[in-house]
């Protein structure tokens, strides 16, 4: 709204200045003019100590659109020349893959035409992958593959020819797991960003936003937004278990404030789980079969009511009951990665509907006997800016939405939770980059303002000159021909 209301003043003013083809001959020196906007715009943040420097500092990033708290869709460019193609940024999945033209299953605006490209290779390796969504099956193939301007060329990708139940095929797959890095055979795009010196450091940071619709969530390859992470320090770093191709951290334990620290504690979770993935390709949580009954019997608190039931459809948990259902029925989790705690509060995992009468509660998990892992997908993700660390083999946290606890005493004293303050996404009011446009562009404003109001003068005399020579020599029958007057800068 700010730019549109400086644009249309800057378009009033210019629109106000007379022709200055008309002005043939009038010079205008204007003593210590700006080389360029851009010159003008850091000598006033300098002078005045605004710090105007990109948070990002120069790095690949790309902006995602959040579908319905779902899925998270950006965009990558592909060939030569480029085109456009919408994806997925998976951290659970290692390879990079595409619809191509030959895929008939698959969503015809997002189809990549490998004829057209002058760098696509195709090396003849048929492959396919398999999802909780569907299955694809493909070809191995090269090409060059950019983001933000961040291009890596001959990179490993799957061109999908044909899919099996993956909802129409409409999006491809950036995979961003930690096999990207540790499979050195076939290794991914923000690999090889770093192997080609196209980002400083290995690593990539994540953002994911709650605002269904909004293209306001973010991946950012070669470091991490500073809106979240203000300096290194404050990142909760967790290593990961470089055996598994995810990015897997220790689960120790899982928390309820005031029933137990732990109410895994009868369990050897080790023979349940390997640990927690971060996973920003599963929308929900996925837990192992042997995690569903002791969890699901300390969610429910003490004003709960109803009964819950496991829908074999979906593998999800809904209850149900005639009188309405709120977040105090439902308890809050603490999750123990690594050494820290983390929150999941139940305005996470639980979404309420009405159907027939009866009111529900759906839990935002889902229930696989054979899974190895619990998946924290996005309902986890959420909550936390998250970086992974590919050289370091590591994932770190800052705070979003919930704190991070370092001992279960400060869960249970509530001093962790006192001491913290959601970060909350800068979408409007003035900042300091609005200050510096001002201060750039309402001078520029004033000296166009007064230009033209000068041009105005000196035309009007022009005119009045000519009048009065019209009137002395009335004989004269062609019309009074202007000087051409242009402006011009020395």
């Amino acid at each position: 709204k700010k730019m549109k209301i400086i644009c249309s003043l800057l378009l009033f003013f210019s629109l106000a200045c007379p022709n200055p083809d008309e002005f043939e001959g009038i010079k205008i020196t204007i003593a210590n003019r700006p080389k360029s906007i851009q010159k003008e715009f850091e000598r006033i943040s300098q002078k005045y100590g605004i710090q105007t420097k990109n948070r990002l500092k120069d790095l690949p990033y790309e902006k995602m659109t959040n579908i319905k708290l779902l899925d998270y869709y950006g965009q990558i460019y592909m060939g030569t020349p480029a085109q456009t193609m919408e994806a997925l940024f998976d951290t659970g999945s290692g390879w990079l893959w595409v619809p191509t033209q030959e895929c008939q299953e698959c969503d015809p605006s997002n189809r990549f035409d490998t004829r057209t490209s002058s760098t696509y290779k195709n090396l003849s390796i048929p492959e396919s992958m398999s999802y909780a969504k569907g299955k694809m099956f493909g070809y191995i193939s090269t090409e060059t593959i950019s983001i933000s301007g961040a291009s890596v060329q001959e990179q490993l990708f799957l061109g999908a020819t044909r899919t099996a139940q993956m909802q129409g095929g409409k999006t491809g797959i950036v995979g961003c797991s930690y096999s990207i890095w540790s499979n050195k055979s076939y290794p991914g795009y923000a690999a090889n960003l770093y192997t080609q010196k196209k980002i400083p450091k290995a690593l990539f940071g994540m953002f994911l936003s709650s605002n269904p619709g909004k293209n306001d969530s973010m991946i950012i390859f070669g470091g991490w937004d500073k809106q979240y992470v203000k300096k290194e320090s404050d990142i909760t770093f967790e290593p990961i278990k470089t055996f598994l191709p995810w990015w897997t951290i220790s689960l120790n334990g899982i928390g309820i404030k005031g029933i137990s620290e732990n109410i895994l504690e009868t369990y050897d979770i080790s023979k349940i789980v390997y640990g927690g993935v971060i996973d920003s390709g599963t929308s929900l949580m996925i837990l192992p079969s042997g995690l569903f009954e002791p969890i699901l019997k300390n969610l429910r608190s003490e004003t709960f009511h109803g009964t819950c039931e496991l829908d074999n459809k979906v593998n999800m948990v809904i209850c149900a009951d005639t009188s309405e259902y709120t977040y105090s029925d439902f308890n809050t989790l603490w999750i123990k990665l690594g050494s820290k705690y983390f929150k999941l509060s139940p305005k996470d995992y639980v979404q309420f509907d009405r159907n027939e009468g009866y009111y529900m509660a759906i839990l935002l998990f889902q229930i696989e006997d054979s899974i190895p892992v619990w998946v924290l997908g996005d309902v986890f993700m959420r909550n936390y800016y998250c970086i992974f660390d590919m050289e370091g083999a590591k994932v770190g946290f800052t705070p979003i939405k919930h704190p991070i606890c370092q001992t279960w005493d400060e869960v249970e004293s509530g001093d962790c939770e006192s001491n913290f303050t959601p970060i909350k996404k800068k979408t409007s009011g003035w900042t300091t980059t609005d200050t510096v446009l001002v201060a750039v562009l309402v001078p520029c404003l004033l000296l166009i303002l007064g230009l033209s109001a000068a041009l105005c003068l000196v035309l009007r005399k022009k005119r009045m000159d000519a009048n009065n020579s019209t009137q002395m020599a009335p004989l004269v029958s062609t019309p009074v021909q202007f000087a051409n007057f242009k402006l011009k800068w020395s």
